[in-house]
């Protein structure tokens, strides 16, 4: 929360600085965005490299004109980790995918500091009355900020999906033990987080990168209906995801969910008692 407000404040100071330090700042940017790309980004080193382009004379919003001009096609055919600044922890990431509305989509990684950067562009428009309304994923800053908290989608929606994990048919045939030994993991750690919240809130507040005591609540409280003792998943929830999916492909509407689930390890595991031992006495 404390890096959003940061960059809240910053962006409502810079609508005060004056034309000469506006450029300044602009040139600055510029500058380290560029040298940041070649030196870390393999896709702008090689474009800058073919393209003959000097990285070290963009020192001025100027500069911008002489930039290569990335085209979707070039920025589709190259893979993720070559668009990736190789001292990017992959960790902390979020995945961004595009619509895919004109051609395949893309995926992107943006990293906490981007996340934060743009929400807070976001509220600095609609505090100044540019947008009516944002999306946020952090609903105590906003209240804290005076905002009015429309929709909350953990209040909204039944069975809300947490995060998913999905394997081949093949890998899965292949690697049952490991599989369930992972799934096993999996119920350990859930347990884990309903029998010691504080150490739990520890280590979800350094994955989301969060220290706010209330966001942190408001983060764990989220996420209680979603951590499944037995981890079964619903075809009346593959039915929801395949309904939001149908807009955008058509084949979605018509498909079996249950071609889509394959719960054996896990009723293997209920079977043999492992869930009625890890759940026993709570």
């Amino acid at each position: 929360m404390w890096q959003l407000l940061n960059d809240w404040g910053s962006l409502e100071r810079s609508q005060w600085f004056g034309e000469d330090k506006v450029a300044g700042l602009q040139a600055t940017k510029l500058e380290a965005t560029v040298n940041h790309a070649y030196e870390k980004v393999p896709f702008y080193r090689r474009l800058y490299k073919e393209k003959r382009v000097d990285h070290f004379t963009f020192d001025t919003p100027g500069g911008l004109a002489e930039l290569p001009i990335v085209s979707k096609y070039e920025f589709r055919k190259s893979s993720l980790e070559e668009r990736t600044a190789s001292d990017t922890d992959l960790s902390s990431c979020t995945i961004r995918i595009t619509s895919g509305s004109s051609e395949a989509p893309i995926k992107i990684l943006m990293t906490p500091r981007e996340t934060s950067y743009l929400m807070a562009l976001r509220l600095r428009l609609f505090l100044a009355g540019r947008i009516d309304f944002t999306l946020t994923s952090d609903a105590p800053t906003a209240r804290k900020l005076g905002l009015n908290v429309l929709l909350y989608l953990p209040d909204m929606i039944d069975n809300l999906w947490g995060s998913g994990y999905t394997v081949t048919t093949k890998y899965l045939d292949a690697h049952r033990p490991l599989l369930g030994r992972f799934i096993i993991a999996l119920g350990e750690s859930t347990k884990f987080f309903f029998d010691n919240k504080e150490k739990s809130k520890t280590v979800l507040g350094k994955w989301l990168q969060v220290t706010d005591p209330d966001s942190l609540e408001s983060d764990c409280q989220d996420m209680v209906p979603v951590m499944l003792k037995i981890p079964e998943i619903s075809l009346d929830q593959i039915k929801g995801v395949l309904q939001l999916m149908a807009p955008y492909s058509p084949s979605a509407a018509n498909a079996d969910p249950s071609i889509f689930i394959d719960s054996s390890i896990v009723k293997q595991l209920e079977s043999e008692g492992f869930y009625q031992v890890l759940w026993s006495g709570t």
